[in-house]
C-alpha cells in the first residue's frame, strides 16, 4: 500500500511540473530547451502513470515517444543528457506486456533495440551495457509471457553472456540486480535447470553481502524472493 501511496504522491508532482512544461513548450514550440524540458517532465508521468495503472500510463508513453521522434537522436541526446527514446520504446513495450498486448510490446523493443546497439557502440561503459542487457531481458520477458518460451530462453542467454562480461562490476547492486532478474526468468522457462539457476541466483546475493553490500530493504527483499524459489524447487512446487 506504501508503494500505491508513493507512486500518486509522484503521480502528482509529475502532473505539476508535465503541466508548467507543456504551457511553455505549447507557448514556443520551436525552443528547443522548452521542447525537452517537456519531453523530460512528460515522461516522468507517463511512466508513473504506467506504474498504477498500464492502461492509462501506455498513451502517455506514446505521446512522449511523438514528442522524442520530432527531434533528431543528436538533439535529444545532446540536450537531456542520459536520455534516449531507447527508453521509452522500452517503457510503453513493458506497458503493453502488462495489457497482454504482444505484439505492440515486441514492435517497440524491436525499434529501442538497434538504437540501443548503437548507444553500446559509441558509448561501451558500464551503464550501456547493462541497459542494453536489460533490453535484452525485456524482450526475453515478452517471449515468454507471449508463449514462445525457445525465444525467451535464446533472449535470457543472450542478456546473461553481456551481463557475465561485466562480471568484474559484481560489488554494484545494479549488476546484481539485473544479473538474479535474468537468473531468475530464464528459470521460469528453462524448467530443467530451474533449480540450479535459482540456486544461482540466490547465490548472488549472498555473495554480494558477503562483500561488505549494505543490507537494505531492497536487498532483503530481492533476496528473501530468491531464497524463497530455492525452497520451493526444492519441494517441488
Amino acid at each position: 500500500m506504501r508503494a500505491r501511496n508513493d507512486f500518486t504522491t509522484s503521480q502528482e508532482l509529475y502532473g505539476e511540473a508535465e503541466s508548467l512544461h507543456r504551457k511553455a513548450y505549447l507557448a514556443d514550440e520551436a525552443n528547443i530547451r522548452a521542447h525537452v524540458d517537456f519531453i523530460a517532465a512528460n515522461f516522468g508521468l507517463a511512466l508513473v502513470t504506467s506504474e498504477i495503472s498500464p492502461a492509462k500510463g501506455l498513451p502517455l508513453l506514446q505521446e512522449n515517444l511523438q514528442l522524442c521522434l520530432a527531434l533528431s537522436p543528436d538533439v535529444l541526446e545532446t540536450n537531456l543528457s542520459n536520455f534516449s527514446v531507447a527508453i521509452v520504446y522500452r517503457s510503453a513495450a513493458l506497458a503493453a506486456a502488462r495489457l497482454n498486448r504482444w505484439t505492440l510490446a515486441r514492435d517497440y523493443l524491436a525499434r529501442a533495440l538497434p538504437i540501443q546497439n548503437a548507444l553500446v557502440s559509441r558509448k561501451p561503459y558500464f551503464l550501456t551495457r547493462l541497459e542494453h542487457a536489460s533490453l535484452l531481458r525485456e524482450m526475453a520477458a515478452v517471449e515468454s509471457g507471449s508463449g514462445n518460451p525457445v525465444l525467451a530462453e535464446k533472449h535470457y542467454r543472450e542478456a546473461l553472456a553481456e551481463l557475465d562480461t561485466l562480471a568484474d562490476h559484481r560489488k554494484e547492486i545494479f549488476w546484481v540486480w539485473k544479473t538474479t532478474e535474468t537468473l531468475e526468468g530464464l528459470a521460469e522457462v528453462n524448467h530443467v535447470n530451474a533449480c540450479a539457476l535459482y540456486s544461482r541466483s540466490l547465490d548472488t546475493w549472498n555473495r554480494w553481502k558477503s562483500d561488505g553490500g549494505p543490507d537494505s530493504v531492497f536487498f532483503r527483499a530481492r533476496h528473501d524472493r530468491a531464497a524463497q524459489l530455492v525452497q520451493e524447487c526444492g519441494h517441488g512446487i
